[in-house]
């Protein structure tokens, strides 16, 4: 039975009412139908990972927090864009002030918008407690899924461990699934240089990772964040719409947000709906969180990806990890300081996108490939560095091999034209960790564009 809900999320009783709620849990539901995990997520709970059967979740319901689901999924390939507003020195004031955020990011929600229609890739729409999940599902006896499978790259220790059982039902990710999911990463790059095409004049610049802006953490960006490619298929997951959204906690923000979809609402009704319990479970009632197929439309953006120059730099990338070149150590030795201490001190820089973003470019520019440098980030990870399993990264090669394939598809593309490769923009960003070293970075930068002119 159905009681009534609060305003404001005070107590545990409260948030339990709340979940309680038949057509919430109804929401929810739909959208876990072919999940091969549900599980929770708490602030602080030290990067715990418990899934459970998709049949548990009045079970997780309980627990009262944010509840989650596999991308891995028994039907097909989960499609999901992330967009976020960030702020790295103030990342509550996301939180504390989302109008702002919102509002700088409904250029690119309707870049994306408009790309996908074109396509004919109808798409579920999210609204986050900072941004936008956009989904939608391939089908496994799909064309499209066929094709991506084709075009994924799995190395031999990615699929040792994709070839084993993993939790809850001690299942093994299939071999076609695993590299359908490889090639999405790379077709969603290319949809993500199309983004960054359509919005180069935004005021707030759009970036495909985490990186601080040229002026430091002070300055704002959007980010289209392509970093679950980086990691297993089989672990990561995203938050169910009508969950708790509690990440602002990390940061000491503790309002309520619930994650809703959007469907048709505008932005001023949507950020109102999400603080009132009431009114989200009300909102359940009318909703739908099926996630729409769209096999014909990931074809014709396959069709598009696959003339591109981004797939040829692609395919490059993994003709030359094949034949791999090997380096003098004096050409990481001439490294500038900032950017050396990626190597030597990786934890915690090379889980920083911006250091890594440096090291790949200055390799690049002292004409070293791409592939070149994920075997030398990938030594680094599998050192023992202090690493935390399973809470700084999932698989070294799959996290370096992402990382430095998309910062050199960037600059081959052009989108990355190294205007903050000096040491005043790495200063300014806080990665400067020797002043006047004997190394400008500019001059690093230029040696790259000498041999590439961008139009």
């Amino acid at each position: 039975m159905d009681v009534n809900l609060p305003d404001r999320l005070k107590t545990p009783e409260q948030i339990a009412a709340y979940y309680a709620n038949l057509q919430v849990k109804s929401r929810m539901s739909e959208y876990i139908a072919h999940a091969r995990y549900i599980c929770t997520h708490s602030p602080g709970a030290g990067g715990a990972f418990l899934p459970r059967p998709p049949g548990q979740l009045e079970e997780l319901l309980l627990q009262g927090t944010e509840i989650h689901r596999s991308l891995w999924d028994d039907s097909g390939l989960l499609v999901l864009l992330d967009l976020e507003y960030v702020l790295f020195q103030d990342p509550q004031r996301a939180y504390r002030n989302p109008t702002h955020g919102f509002e700088a990011q409904s250029p690119v929600v309707e870049h994306l918008g408009r790309t996908l229609e074109r396509y004919g890739i109808p798409y579920l729409q999210l609204v986050t407690g900072r941004g936008h999940h956009l989904c939608w599902m391939v089908g496994r006896e799909s064309q499209a899924f066929e094709k991506l499978s084709q075009l994924g790259k799995l190395s031999p220790s990615l699929l040792a461990l994709y070839d084993q059982p993993h939790r809850p039902l001690g299942k093994r990710v299939s071999r076609a699934k695993a590299a359908a999911f490889s090639g999405l990463g790379m077709v969603l790059e290319y949809l993500g240089h199309q983004m960054l095409e359509k919005c180069r004049f935004n005021s707030i610049p759009l970036r495909l990772a985490a990186i601080e802006p040229a002026g430091g953490p002070q300055q704002e960006i959007l980010c289209l964040d392509l970093s679950a490619f980086g990691d297993p298929l089989h672990r990561r997951s995203e938050r169910l719409p009508f969950s708790l959204y509690r990440k602002g906690e990390a940061c000491g923000y503790h309002d309520p947000i619930v994650c809703l979809p959007r469907a048709g609402l505008d932005l001023p009704g949507i950020l109102k709906l999400r603080g009132n319990l009431a009114e989200c479970a009300a909102w359940a009632q009318q909703s739908d969180t099926r996630i729409p197929q769209a096999d014909l439309g990931m074809m014709a953006l396959l069709e598009d990806y696959e003339k591109s120059d981004l797939a040829v730099f692609h395919q490059e990338f993994y003709r030359q990890q094949e034949q791999p070149r090997v380096h003098p150590a004096a050409a990481v030795d001439r490294l500038p300081h900032c950017v050396l201490s990626s190597l030597t001190q990786p934890n915690d820089l090379l889980l920083k996108p911006a250091a890594l973003q440096n090291l790949v470019r200055c390799l690049l520019a002292e004409g070293w490939r791409s592939p070149e440098v994920a075997r030398l980030v990938t030594t680094r990870l599998q050192q023992d560095h202090g690493w935390l399993p399973a809470i700084h990264f999932h698989e070294a090669g799959c996290r370096a091999e992402f990382y430095t394939r998309l910062f050199g598809g960037l600059l081959e593309a052009g989108h990355d034209r190294l205007e903050d490769l000096d040491c005043e923009s790495t200063r300014a960003k806080g990665y400067c960790t020797q002043e006047n070293c004997g190394v400008q970075l500019r001059q690093m930068a230029n040696r790259w564009l000498r041999r590439h002119r961008y139009d």
